[in-house]
Formats: C-alpha cells, sequence, structure tokens
C-alpha cells in the first residue's frame, strides 16, 4: 500500500528577489518528500538586507484563504511559520495553528524579525510581542540568538553567553509555552553553537552543538535550517539529531556556495 505525502503548510512573507521565506523553505521540504503549500503573510519587493523595500501586507487575502480552507476541510500535519507583519495576522494564525494542532498537527515558529543584534530595518518594535505570542502556541520554536534576546528582553552580548546562561534562555523561552527550543548562532563559551532544548523527553533535555563558522553570511540560511530541521523531525528524528542533520546540511551549502558574489540574495538552491 502506497504511504500518504505529509502535507507541510508554510506561512511567511513571499519575497520577490532573495532566495528566503517561502522560497527558500519549499525546495527543502520538497525535496525531502513532503507536500507543500504556503499562506503568504506578505508580498516584498526585496530582502530586508538590502535597506529599501517594498511590502504589502496580505491580511485580507489570508483571512479569506483560511475560511476557504476551512470550508473545504483542508488539514496538515505540520504547519511552519515565519515573519508575520501584524498583530491582526497573528490572532489570525494562531487561532488556525491552535485549531490544525488540536487535530495533530506539528507547530514550528521561526520568529523572524531580526539578527545580528538588531532587528530587521523598518520593523516595528511591537513584532517582538507578536512573536512572543506566536511561540507560546508552538511545539518547536527556533530563534537565532538576536531573536530569543528580543523575545527574553535580553541584552544581546557580543561575547555570547555561558552554558548556564544559555540554559536559562533556553528554559525561560519553555515557560513561555513553546515545548521545544532551538536558538542557533548563539556564542556559548566562547564557541559558536546550536543550543537546544527537547521537551519531549523527560531527562537529558539540552543539548549542545559547537560548529565552526564559515566566514561568509547568506540572507535565507534560517529559513533553510528550520525546513531541514522539521522535515527530520516529521520523520520521526530526535531534536538533537535533527538539529546535527540542519546544521550539517546548512554548512555543507554554504561552503559549497561560499563564492556565490550576492549573498543577500540567499542560497541557490
Amino acid at each position: 500500500m502506497e504511504e500518504t505525502v505529509k502535507r507541510v503548510l508554510l506561512i511567511a512573507d513571499i519575497v520577490g528577489v532573495g532566495r528566503v521565506g517561502v522560497s527558500a523553505s519549499t525546495p527543502v521540504l520538497m525535496r525531502m518528500g513532503y507536500d507543500v503549500a504556503n499562506l503568504p503573510t506578505a508580498l516584498v519587493s526585496n530582502n530586508f538586507c538590502y535597506g529599501r523595500y517594498a511590502m504589502r501586507d496580505m491580511e485580507s487575502y489570508l483571512i479569506e484563504a483560511l475560511a476557504v480552507w476551512d470550508d473545504l476541510d483542508f488539514s496538515y500535519d505540520a504547519i511552519a511559520t515565519g515573519f508575520i507583519p501584524s498583530e491582526r495576522q497573528e490572532e489570525v494564525i494562531a487561532a488556525y495553528c491552535r485549531r490544525q494542532k488540536a487535530h495533530g498537527a506539528f507547530v514550528v515558529v521561526d520568529p523572524v524579525m531580526g539578527d545580528g543584534g538588531s532587528l530587521y530595518s523598518g520593523l516595528p518594535a511591537k513584532i517582538v510581542s507578536i512573536m512572543r505570542d506566536m511561540v507560546s502556541i508552538a511545539h518547536l520554536t527556533c530563534p537565532n540568538y538576536t531573536e530569543a534576546c528580543y523575545l527574553l528582553s535580553r541584552e544581546c552580548k557580543e561575547e555570547g553567553v555561558t552554558k548556564a546562561e544559555a540554559k536559562r534562555m533556553l528554559d525561560e523561552l519553555h515557560a513561555m509555552g513553546a515545548e521545544s527550543v532551538v536558538i542557533t548562532s548563539i556564542i556559548v563559551d566562547g564557541q559558536t553553537s546550536v543550543a537546544g532544548f527537547d521537551g519531549r523527553k523527560n531527562s537529558d533535555n539540552y543539548f549542545f552543538l559547537p560548529y565552526n563558522e564559515i566566514p561568509v553570511v547568506f540572507s535565507g540560511t534560517g529559513d533553510v535550517f528550520s525546513a531541514c530541521l522539521l522535515g527530520k523531525m516529521m520523520e520521526g528524528e530526535e531534536l538533537c539529531e535533527a538539529t546535527r542533520y540542519a546544521m550539517d546540511t546548512l554548512w555543507s551549502l554554504i561552503d559549497r556556495f561560499k563564492d556565490y558574489p550576492d549573498k543577500y540574495m540567499g542560497l541557490p538552491i
């Protein structure tokens, strides 16, 4: 008997120029064998890193689309959320995720809002409270270090944190409501790492995976990472092993394309 292909819904921005958001996650998850649908939260002319961009909030379309999907009884095995531009959208998306979660959907929240110690250019301060609310409904949230600091109202330390401080950050994000947490690009005891807390385990919940950083910065790497992570977890992998897979895959892609001329365009996948 043929196995049913699992369905994943991506709720994030669609960017015209730049392989970020939906355009970065979709090919990864399709390559891993998933049926991928998308719901755009915004149409963005180009990646935020270029400094200037045009953006159209898709609130009315999003609300109409979800109403139609409810009528058609669409359902998903997993939902992954990314950039959400408004409080009204967050309310609608959170309610939809809760309904799908009650029917077994695995919810991943990537609180896309900043990097390098600051919010992305042009984003309002209220984006932080929006993402806090989304984290509260997640089975898994995967902020980078900057985003984790904003979520927790902590100072972003250039030198990083100790392992004890990293554990406290993981605990506090878990206390917000997320069952499991992965923090990327976090310096722990002087070593660039990914730190995690697996709330599904009764013991050995924490893990720290150091890596050697390649000195280039591509846009959209967080989207590729979270897509790999979600894909492996839906295959039944433990969080630590799924995180290791996502790290290794992303590292090999960055190494392969490190001489690509326009890093703002994202990885050429």
